[in-house]
């Protein structure tokens, strides 16, 4: 008999190993950062390919064929902050803020976000690899969103370097204009 709380979670089989994760595309991010061979649209355009292939992978892998048990942006969004977050950096998002006076907006806010805790910012040089980090993630989470045929604008902000904060802003589809 399966215990209530794991269908709600993603199975255990499924983790990621955050550590090789975290040095795995830490790896790649850093080579594609510091290549001088490369200028700063190629290196953009290599992170958006990355990020593309994967975030769609990471939804399909997440959810199997139940892509369609998910009926609300707010239900996927929800999914990903917390199923998907978790199955990427090994613990939920620490906070969700859903803001739907008219637009749809949703703050992701990860108050310890271990992917990028072992980078210290110390200089402009680091900053500049921190925000090329948290691009990726941006670009993502809306690869992942657009998975399920929803069409966002993700804004990342890193407020002290510990915080990071993901804003979605969903527009609205074509027949809803």
């Amino acid at each position: 008999i399966k215990d209530k709380k794991e269908k709600n979670t993603l199975s255990k089989s499924l983790q990621v190993d955050a550590e090789t994760w975290f040095f795995v595309i830490h790896e790649y991010l850093r080579n594609l950062f510091e290549n001088p061979d490369k200028d700063e649209d190629a290196k953009y355009a290599g992170i958006e390919s990355l990020a593309s292939v994967m975030g769609k992978n990471i939804i399909e892998a997440c959810t199997d064929d139940r892509l369609v048990k998910y009926k609300s942006t707010r239900d996927i969004l929800f999914f990903i902050g917390n199923d998907v977050w978790t199955y990427l950096f090994n613990k939920k998002i620490s906070n969700i803020i859903a803001k739907e006076e008219g637009q749809e907006l949703y703050l992701f806010i990860d108050e310890d976000f271990q992917f990028l805790r072992r980078i210290s910012p110390e200089d402009d040089r680091s900053k500049e690899y921190v925000s090329f980090c948290t691009s990726f993630v941006a670009r993502l989470l809306k690869s992942m969103v657009r998975a399920f045929q929803i069409e966002p604008e993700i804004l990342a902000e890193t407020p002290d370097y510990i915080e990071y904060d993901f804003t979605i802003h969903i527009k609205p589809s074509p027949s809803s204009s």
